[in-house]
Formats: structure tokens, sequence, C-alpha cells
């Protein structure tokens, strides 16, 4: 399975040091009505400050913030946020 895929069926991509070593990053989509993705957001973390419970609160910030930008641009509650 390439990692597109991947990306797309869990709703975000993970970012462990492949661009900036020393920053871990996660990135969510943001949809509209359509359920089209029309941006992202995404945390980065220094790597060093990085663990489970840090990764844990970045996702649910993270999820809550483009839960509610996409609803904000018309996404509906069963869009896939």
């Amino acid at each position: 399975m390439d990692m597109l895929h991947v990306i797309g069926m869990q709703e975000y991509a993970e970012d462990h040091e492949e661009y900036v070593v020393g920053c871990r990053c996660v990135a969510m989509p943001v949809r509209d009505a359509t359920g089209t993705v029309v941006a992202a957001m995404s945390v980065s973390i220094p790597t060093p400050r990085y663990d489970d419970e840090v990764a844990a609160r970045a996702h649910r910030g993270l999820r809550e913030s483009v839960t509610e930008l996409s609803r904000r641009r018309g996404a509906s509650e069963s869009s896939r946020i």
C-alpha cells in the first residue's frame, strides 16, 4: 500500500524528521461543503519534546481545529475530517 493511500485512509499525515531533523509534524485536511480538501493544518513538535502523550494532545487539538474550520467552510458532521 502506498503512503498516499494510507494517509487518505487515516486522514492525517506525519513527518518523522524526514524534512527537518529535530522536528516531527502531523497534518490534517480541511474540507469544504462538498467534502473537497481545500487546505491543511499542521502542528510541529521538536523531537526532544515528542512522546506519546504530546503526540496524542497534538492529534486531539489538531482534529478539533480542522473539524471546526471545516464546519465553518460548510462541511457536514458526516464529512470525513
